[in-house]
């Protein structure tokens, strides 16, 4: 059994007999959220899991075109040929999507899913708190981000996030102390799970409770706290949770039709780096205002400067866990060459963007390999947007 399989087992049985008997109707489906027989079910009903608030979409509906054209069969990863349907397969894919031009080129679903579905996105969830950090900035409730987070959020005044750098925090550079091991049972990513499911505690006040490993600024060092932190940012100087500050400013902003939702702790407080669910269709929306630089329908969204910002590894980045990924704002960058950029999430997530070909792909998984298939992935998908 895969190593991340063996934790999310133990973490889910944590959760779960700790909530037997709580008010909330996701207590059983909490017991077999990674179970390898439901994970991909689950993944498409996260509401029935986890407390989550409802996120509405535009009033005003856009729909891409829909055009049948031949896509590349294979790739290059490594010297080898490899068969694009042997990876969608081997990386246990429940939808899949490709956009060019504002036109679906492909579209499929797998594992019960369909058009409608309302996918999990885990980490994407990072790289919209970047969106929403940058529309903050450009509204002035955030005057610079090179300014400390506990100017703005003083319940982190006692944590390790005292005195650093919203950037530093953008940039997964914090210094923070957080374990983000899955696999490991005593792990903070675990911990905080259990601690706001399970014991009924507030994220917030688990935040709070963090402490410094090492100076900021210091190295790149992915933490799922660096992005809630993030979250608790926004929520102070908007007086919105995410969720619904992203509703207002964003989704609402850019032809969204369909269901989505923003998971929460038992209080409320959304899980900022981990909770937002859509569909497909929906998500790739999110790639088109990318791809358009911020503007949508003549509207500026998002500054065009800060998506640039955001999106491109800068000179004085520090270097990733993986010499194959760089990183912007809470955006991962392929290979360090800003050619293309996307959100990952963990179990197989992507929203990948190739602005030079229009190209947006989406792909939702539940896939417990997902490290192991990530490079090859973006792989594949970098070959389908420049050979179509």
């Amino acid at each position: 059994m895969n190593k991340y399989v063996k934790a999310m087992l133990y973490l889910t049985g944590v959760i779960g007999g700790g909530i037997i008997g709580y008010k909330y109707q996701q207590n059983q489906r909490a017991l077999s959220l990674f179970d390898p027989e439901t994970i991909a079910y689950n993944f498409q009903h996260m509401d029935q899991v986890m407390p989550s608030y409802d996120v509405a979409p535009a009033m005003v509906p856009f729909y891409f075109a829909k055009k049948t054209k031949s896509l590349p069969t294979t790739y290059s990863f490594k010297g080898e040929t490899k068969s694009v349907e042997a990876l969608l397969e081997r990386t246990q894919t429940t939808g899949f999507l490709v956009i060019q031009d504002q036109t679906i080129i492909r579209e499929d679903y797998f594992q019960g899913a369909h058009q409608a579905t309302t996918f999990t996105s885990w980490s994407i969830a990072k790289s919209i708190l970047s969106l929403l950090v940058g529309k903050a900035v450009e509204q002035g409730l955030i005057k610079d981000i090179n300014e400390p987070i506990t100017t703005y959020v003083p319940l982190l005044k006692k944590s390790g996030y005292h005195n650093v750098s919203i950037k530093h925090i953008l940039q997964m550079a914090s210094g923070v102390k957080f374990d983000e091991t899955y696999e490991k049972r005593t792990s903070d990513i675990q911990k905080l799970f259990i601690k706001t499911l399970a014991l009924n505690e507030g994220v917030d006040d688990v935040m709070a409770a963090l402490q410094s490993k090492q100076s900021p600024g210091i190295a790149f060092d992915y933490n799922s706290s660096d992005t809630q932190a993030l979250g608790m940012l926004i929520a102070n100087v908007t007086g919105k949770q995410p969720s619904l500050y992203f509703q207002d400013e964003i989704w609402s902003q850019i032809g969204t039709t369909d269901r989505a939702f923003w998971l929460t702790d038992r209080h409320g407080q959304d899980y900022a780096f981990c909770g937002f669910n859509a569909t497909l269709r929906d998500y790739a929306k999110l790639g088109q205002l990318c791809l358009q630089k911020g503007l949508w329908d003549g509207k500026q969204v998002v500054s065009e400067e800060w998506l640039y910002e955001s999106t491109r590894v800068h000179e004085e980045s520090f270097p990733t866990m993986n010499k194959a990924f760089g990183y912007g704002y809470q955006w991962w960058v392929p290979f360090n060459d800003n050619k293309d950029f996307l959100a990952l999430g963990v179990w197989g997530q992507y929203l990948y963007i190739h602005p030079e070909t229009k190209t947006i792909i989406v792909k939702t998984s539940a896939d417990s390999d997902f490290v192991e298939h990530e490079e090859e992935t973006i792989t594949m998908m970098r070959s389908v947007a420049l050979h179509m």
